[in-house]
């Protein structure tokens, strides 16, 4: 990251109001991704966001900085390090359901809207 980056990353970290309340209100599968090199923002800022969200899993990447390696790809990060994923509340909505399949809207009600 340039330093006009890291400039502007730490500006917008100091201005930037508290997100835990909002971050607790997520109920699907979440995956926080952390360096433990990181410049920018400690790995224990990983574990706070990993720990406000409900079943939320914590991937800390060894050697990794703050920005993710192309070659690692967010979609396949490398798990070289996991924590378990958390306990579900009791009477939470299970964020690890699978999603029904999506209506079909290809009838006469979906031609009219055309």
């Amino acid at each position: 990251m340039p330093p006009a980056g890291v400039f502007r990353h730490i500006a917008a970290n100091a201005l930037a109001a508290d997100r835990t309340d909002a971050l607790r209100t997520l109920k699907i599968p979440t995956v926080v991704i952390h360096g433990d090199s990181d410049p920018l923002v400690d790995v224990s800022g990983g574990r706070a966001t990993a720990d406000a969200v409900a079943g939320a899993e914590l991937v800390v990447i060894p050697g990794m900085g703050h920005e993710l390696p192309e070659a690692r790809g967010a979609g396949s990060p490398t798990r070289s390090r996991r924590t378990p994923p958390k306990p579900q509340p009791s009477g939470d909505v299970d964020p690890w359901k699978p999603v029904p399949p999506p209506v079909d809207v290809s009838g006469p009600v979906a031609a009219r809207s055309r």
